[in-house]
């Protein structure tokens, strides 16, 4: 299935230290996502015990400049400021419980960060197959040398 978050893509940001304790500074954007992705999930149970392939496109903001909104589009590729890591830490984050047990599921990842008139997120969760059993070296097969 297909999933949509509109506006702008969030990266992660640090915890932040008060005197007395610690707090994360996003936790009403991330409100925000979680339930925009339960409205998409249309009561599907999240995904449990399946490895999980994410593939991701966060689509960035054109500058207003109409000459370097002209030169990112040809560019097609956003390769400034925020990191993908932490494009991607904001999103798994917000998804952790509606569309999968937990982020740690997730075995592969294809992910990028383009230029569009609209900004938005939008991803695909694929569950995948069992890896093939004939790997050399595991599942205590041996080549006979010492490892």
């Amino acid at each position: 299935m297909k999933y949509l978050i509109p506006n702008t893509p969030i990266p992660q940001a640090r915890p932040r230290l008060s005197r007395y304790h610690t707090y994360d500074p996003q936790h009403a954007l991330k409100l925000k996502v979680r339930e925009c992705l339960q409205l998409q999930q249309l009561n599907t149970p999240p995904y449990e015990d399946v490895a999980l392939c994410l593939n991701v496109t966060f689509y960035m903001p054109l500058p207003k400049n109409k000459k370097l909104r002209e030169k990112y589009l040809k560019q097609g590729y956003h390769i400034f400021r925020c990191d993908l890591d932490n494009l991607l830490k904001f999103l798994c984050d917000c998804a952790n419980g509606i569309l999968y047990k937990d982020d740690c599921l997730i075995v592969s990842i294809l992910a990028q960060k383009v230029y569009a008139e609209v900004a938005r997120t939008e991803f695909i969760l694929i569950p995948l197959p069992s890896p093939p059993m004939a790997m050399s070296g595991l599942h205590g097969e041996h080549n006979g040398k010492n490892c």
